[in-house]
């Protein structure tokens, strides 16, 4: 006796690897991180606002967690931001407590870290790192992906 043929189910795999390639073809980029971290913005140290004549805000921050526990960032209202000689529009900064972070760096490195340039600024640009001498040269592109 034979079974009766069974109704050919669709190839889930086909159908999102054929979802993701169009998705690319027309330029979206499906991997890309949706949301905003705190990794994906620039923060100064608290501890170093007044080097940039920045000041905290009266308002009480905003609570996150992360890979250290939980934070509270604040939210800095800026108009450029200046690394390097360069000058960057920039609109918002963000300040938290980085002792654990600045003070293991200059442990490690016997540098003093005022802050994290994050990829807020740094997808502006093309970068070339340079071990030997420990620069990063940054490039601007023609535009944003």
């Amino acid at each position: 006796m034979t079974r009766p043929a069974e109704p050919s189910r669709p190839d889930i795999y086909a159908r999102i690897t054929q979802q993701i390639i169009t998705q690319l073809e027309a330029g979206v980029r499906p991997w890309i991180q949706p949301w905003v971290s705190t990794g994906s913005v620039t923060v100064v140290h608290t501890g170093n606002l007044s080097k940039f004549s920045l000041e905290m805000p009266g308002d009480g921050g905003e609570v996150s967690s992360g890979a250290g526990g939980q934070f509270t960032w604040y939210r800095l209202p800026i108009e450029s931001l200046e690394i390097g000689g360069r000058s960057l529009e920039v609109d918002e900064i963000r300040t938290l407590d980085l002792t654990p972070v600045v003070s293991r760096l200059q442990e490690a490195a016997g540098v003093e870290v005022d802050g994290v340039v994050g990829q807020d600024i740094l997808t502006r640009f093309k970068g070339v790192l340079d071990v030997g001498t420990q620069t990063l040269f940054l490039q601007p592109v023609a535009s944003n992906p």
